[in-house]
């Protein structure tokens, strides 16, 4: 082995015994986190605060603290959670679209799937999957014959 090849052999080894030291000491475990999707500081046309939790609740900041007004699936999510809010507009993780009338007052409505719904899971058996792109049989090669 040259010497130049013995160099780029143990830089490299430095590198990576660097770049896991960096990286142990300052990597951690994600946590959950606070849960919040998403905070809106009075810019609304109600001139409130308020923040949506992935489970779709609803607070508000009234008379010195906050207060649930609402939830955006109507306490029963469905296995969804809220993704993205803002004033009045939620966006579910299955892609639905919920509004409301006064900041959820007057409860939630579902608007549908905007952009065709959730997509649908194919099960596809591997025989099908084989026939459709394997290629196609040509006829056996016959035998030369020498008379």
């Amino acid at each position: 082995m040259t010497a130049r090849k013995f160099f780029y052999v143990c830089a490299g080894m430095l590198m990576l015994a660097l770049s896991y030291h960096l990286g142990a000491s300052t990597a951690g475990a994600q946590g959950p986190g606070l849960g919040l999707v998403c905070r809106l500081d009075g810019t609304d046309m109600y001139s409130t605060e308020s923040f949506c939790t992935p489970a779709g609740d609803i607070y508000q900041y009234w008379g010195g603290h906050w207060t649930k007004t609402s939830n955006v699936f109507g306490g029963a999510p469905g296995g969804r959670q809220v993704v993205s809010y803002d004033s009045g507009v939620a966006l579910a993780s299955n892609g639905e679209v919920f509004v409301s009338s006064l900041l959820g007052y007057n409860g939630w409505t579902s608007r549908g799937f905007p952009i065709g719904g959730p997509t649908p899971a194919l099960q596809e058996t591997w025989g099908s999957l084989k026939s459709r792109y394997a290629p196609k049989s040509a006829p056996a090669p016959q035998a030369a014959t020498n008379k």
